[in-house]
């Protein structure tokens, strides 16, 4: 990529520079590599609107001039990731992880194309390898929460819990945001700790937030502690004013728990038990969710649902 900013560089000041005497030479880029650089600009564009049978056209044009530059061999390989050609995209991305083992991006890419295929178990082994690579380097702290995120997300699909947490933590611990702490949260009340994260959730400072408000409703259910389950539920509701930022027939859910399991006699209609099954037809509560609530919740809905 070097060499080709260098060979873009030049054109520019190239075009900006004033014409030379007639007996001053200049130095110009060769032709060839104008076409390097025209392919790969062409299949860089191309893969951005998706069309990646072209895109893979424009890189194997520029390899054919270039063939051990490794941006264009990575560039080539994600077009046909991106068109199931998984088999010929391993090779390339394998190979340059045989000329830098120490690329987080190599391993990142091959592990994806592992977990395109369904094999999780490869995509999760270069995944952590990757981690480890991160974990070490101050500069590489952005890929280190990326990887995290993604050994995550596979074990929470293989819907293996503990196995996701050191990594769901290890994202929280480098974030602090939102969105890591409603993974981290989630992780640990399906391991069934709801005290740790009643711990986790008390030193979060955006308590008014409404996706933590949930957090919120959720472990304090898992505590049994009604009261305080119904009124952040409800505060969550209330804030989000069905808005697309929270998951509405969940937290619905969850204060209808609250006031039928402690007897609290909420009388407001969306809050009563036979509102339960209108939750459940459609899509806002998937299967999925239900790993992430609280043991007496999913106890309390197997007799209902």
């Amino acid at each position: 990529m070097r060499k080709i900013c260098v060979f873009i560089l030049v054109l520019i000041l190239l075009s900006c520079a004033a014409p030379a005497p007639k007996h001053v030479s200049q130095e110009f880029v060769e032709k060839e590599d104008i076409e390097v650089i025209s392919s790969s600009r062409e299949g860089l564009y191309l893969f951005s609107k998706s069309r990646f049978k072209e895109a893979e056209e424009k890189f194997r044009e520029a390899l054919e001039l270039e063939p051990e530059d490794k941006n264009i061999l990575y560039n080539l390989g994600l077009s046909l990731s991106a068109q199931e050609k998984y088999a010929e995209a391993e090779r390339i991305f394998k190979d340059l992880i045989k000329r830098d083992e120490q690329s987080i991006k190599y391993k990142r890419v091959l592990a994806n194309n592992f977990y395109l295929q369904k094999d999780l178990d490869s995509s999760i082994s270069l995944l952590k390898k990757a981690h480890k690579i991160a974990e070490v380097d101050d500069t590489e702290k952005a890929n280190s929460l990326l990887i995290s995120r993604e050994i995550v997300k596979i074990y929470f699909e293989k819907k293996m819990y503990k196995a996701a947490l050191d990594y769901s933590e290890s994202a929280f611990e480098t974030s602090k945001a939102v969105k890591e702490l409603e993974v981290y949260v989630r992780n640990l009340i399906a391991l069934d700790e709801i005290s740790k994260a009643k711990t986790v959730l008390v030193d979060f400072p955006l308590l008014s937030d409404p996706k933590v408000l949930l957090l919120k409703s959720l472990i304090a259910l898992g505590s049994e502690d009604y009261k305080e389950s119904f009124e952040a539920g409800k505060r969550a509701i209330d804030i989000t004013n069905n808005k697309p930022v929270l998951n509405i027939a969940e937290v619905t859910l969850v204060c209808i728990a609250a006031n039928v399991m402690g007897e609290l006699e909420i009388e407001a209609k969306d809050f009563q038990e036979d509102k339960i099954k209108d939750l459940f037809n459609g899509e806002p509560l998937k299967s999925d969710l239900i790993s992430f609530w609280p043991k007496n919740l999913k106890d309390w809905l197997r007799v209902r649902v």
